[in-house]
């Protein structure tokens, strides 16, 4: 009888514990992936990127709720059952009570075990992967780094400012610094790129300038000056700036302890 009992209790806590999890997670979730907007608006990435990108987060806010809705099952589990006088019953039967404080002892080393394998192993490896997407990504929209009168520097070694963006989706007063020889038509390691107007092509795969010129610092310390009226650049394969290790949340409990121990 004693196994019923505790059955029907832990079903109780789980339908709770359950219910409230993923009604809060799905809140915060849906507050967190309207933050990573600016992967789209400010970065460029694509909406597969994205929707990916938050997707494997979830864990990590399932992980930082359990604790919490812990806590909410267990106290609508018992105000349930004071509710529906199923307490006084179980009183009157005689089962002790410290066997079903035990009973809930058991189930929070349970849930705090499944934490901490969310913790130590799941989180880090989908945390990782996430980041792994925004390294590996390219750019699907490149005009989101060409903003009016805003310093863009989406990419590494590539700083974009553009005065003036007009109705026919045409930029004014551009100017563009290049320390790593991002765009493939500069052929040097720093450039400055300076011009009246310009506009992306319709694939976004190449950007258009007129009238401006072209400061190249060449090996031996001088500068160069190349003068053009219009001058094309591949904007193919740029990637966004990205941390390439992985942060502290993202690295597997095992590879810490080898760290500490010397072994890695």
């Amino acid at each position: 009888m004693n196994k019923t009992i505790y059955k029907y209790l832990f079903s109780e806590f789980l339908r709770y514990f359950t219910a409230t999890l993923f009604a809060l997670a799905a809140i915060v979730w849906t507050v967190q992936a309207v933050n990573f907007l600016d992967l789209i608006t400010e970065d460029g990435h694509a909406f597969t990127i994205y929707f990916s990108y938050s997707f494997l987060t979830l864990s990590k806010v399932l992980t930082k709720l359990i604790p919490f809705c812990f806590l909410i099952a267990t106290v609508l589990t018992i105000i349930k059952l004071e509710k529906d006088n199923e307490l006084i019953t179980l009183w009157t039967s005689g089962l002790n009570k410290i066997h079903v404080v035990n009973h809930l002892l058991r189930i929070s080393v349970l849930i705090m075990f499944v934490q901490l394998f969310l913790t130590t192993a799941i989180n880090p490896k989908l945390l990782n992967l996430s980041r792994s997407l925004l390294k590996n990504s390219e750019l699907k929209f490149v005009s989101s780094m060409f903003k009016e009168k805003q310093f863009n520097d989406t990419v590494e070694g590539l700083t974009i400012f553009v005065d003036k963006k007009n109705e026919n989706n045409n930029y004014e007063n551009i100017f563009i610094r290049d320390d790593s020889a991002v765009l493939s038509s500069v052929g040097s390691k720093s450039s400055t790129i300076i011009a009246k107007s310009g506009y992306i092509s319709e694939n976004e795969n190449f950007l258009i300038l007129l009238d401006g010129n072209i400061q190249k610092l060449n090996p031996d310390g001088d500068i160069s000056i190349v003068k053009f009226k219009k001058t094309t650049f591949s904007l193919k394969g740029i990637n966004t700036k990205s941390i390439s290790k992985p942060k502290m949340q993202e690295t597997p409990t095992t590879d810490i302890l080898q760290c500490i121990e010397g072994k890695k």
